[in-house]
């Protein structure tokens, strides 16, 4: 074969497409495929998870409440006790004044039929929401409870008016005035007392999970006025750095809260500037934080139901995939499973099969030239 006839062989080869010019998946002068990316846009559902992780927060729900009650003060229980002691003297003249309001409270309840009196003076504040005939027969119980005799209704009036007339006989009454004093008085006692001791609890957890020193929480707590002292603690803490950048947080909650599902780019934007906030309060990025959950019933051992991850899926426990594709695959729904060459590459899997055919085109095309080559050489040497 002469080098004319070998030149013509490789030739044809190539024309054949035996042996196929190999390009770049890189190269320059290629045309990629034209991907249009959609405008970004959140839907409503997705800024109100948001909110609600935010909120889950202990650090964030803490900062709400130290904002919440740095202006707490403590219930003046001097004055409540002075009150009440008055008004426990309006009905029973040989009181002697406590010097505690627990003391105070205590024989205010132990006064001749204060509980009593004290359905009865439940019953005159009912309203609207009770029928007018449902009022008449409560109060009338009462009435009769403390042994009194029950004015008549009058037959010419109606409910309403019978009623009012009702009522007009209990107000009258200077023995349930004088009680219904009593009553309210240690209503409002008991309420400020158990509402200094909320603020207290409160205001403790509170600054305690902002990194307030315990020592310094403590010292407040103990002190002639503790929900004050502590209440100083918060407004401190409300001050910081930190605790601005909570205030800030907060103004991104109430924002985020009005997505409007009709408007996705400004729920983007509202999405975006919560992230950034919490981020800055936080230190953390929203999508790496952890939501808080309550915590669940042990799984009893006789009878584990679902909660008991099997063997097969040691992360879901009803072995469900919830839209994530099979347990055993690479990365989830619609992917691939980690084989170290795709995943490992700038391109895709279908780049990679592409280079290996172009691969064993050149080898192939190699092949055929040496053929060619050794038929040249054994017509020479003939």
């Amino acid at each position: 074969m002469k080098k004319t006839q070998l030149l013509s062989a490789i030739a044809l080869a190539f024309a054949l497409g035996v042996v196929a010019p190999v390009a770049s998946t890189n190269a320059q002068g290629a045309t990629p495929f034209a991907i249009e990316r959609p405008e970004e846009t959140t839907s409503k559902a997705d800024v109100d998870a948001a909110v609600a992780k935010v909120t889950a927060q202990p650090e964030y729900k803490a900062y709400a409440t130290l904002n919440e009650l740095k202006g707490a003060t403590d219930y003046n229980q001097a004055t409540a006790l002075t009150t009440l002691n008055a008004a426990i003297k309006k009905v029973d003249n040989t009181y002697t004044d406590a010097t505690t309001l627990a003391d105070a409270i205590k024989a205010a309840e132990g006064l001749e039929d204060y509980a009593k009196w004290s359905a009865l003076y439940s019953a005159m504040q009912d309203d609207a929401s009770v029928s007018v005939n449902d009022q008449i027969t409560k109060i009338s119980e009462a009435i009769k409870g403390l042994g009194f005799n029950v004015p008549a209704t009058d037959d010419t009036k109606t409910p309403a008016e019978n009623l009012t007339a009702l009522k007009k006989e209990v107000t009258d009454n200077t023995e349930y005035t004088n009680m219904a004093g009593v009553i309210e008085d240690v209503t409002e006692a008991n309420e400020g007392i158990e509402t200094e001791a909320q603020n207290i609890t409160d205001l403790k957890d509170a600054l305690a999970k902002a990194g307030v020193d315990a020592r310094d929480i403590t010292a407040a707590a103990e002190g002639k006025t503790p929900v004050a002292s502590l209440a100083t603690l918060a407004t401190t803490a409300t001050n910081s750095t930190r605790g601005t950048a909570y205030a800030t947080l907060r103004t991104a909650v109430e924002d985020a809260k009005g997505a409007d599902a009709g408007d996705t780019a400004n729920n983007t934007t509202l999405l975006n500037d919560l992230k950034d906030a919490y981020k800055a309060a936080a230190g953390v990025d929203l999508d790496d934080a952890t939501t808080p959950v309550d915590p669940v019933d042990p799984v009893d051992p006789d009878d584990p139901g679902t909660n008991v991850p099997d063997d097969n899926n040691p992360v879901n426990p009803d072995n469900t995939n919830n839209g994530q594709g099979s347990v055993s695959d690479g990365t989830g729904f619609g992917s691939t499973p980690n084989t170290g060459v795709v995943a490992k590459s700038g391109g895709s899997a279908s780049t990679s099969v592409a280079i290996m055919a172009a691969i064993s085109t050149v080898v192939a095309g190699f092949g055929a030239a040496i053929v060619a080559i050794r038929n040249f050489k054994r017509n020479k040497n003939a």
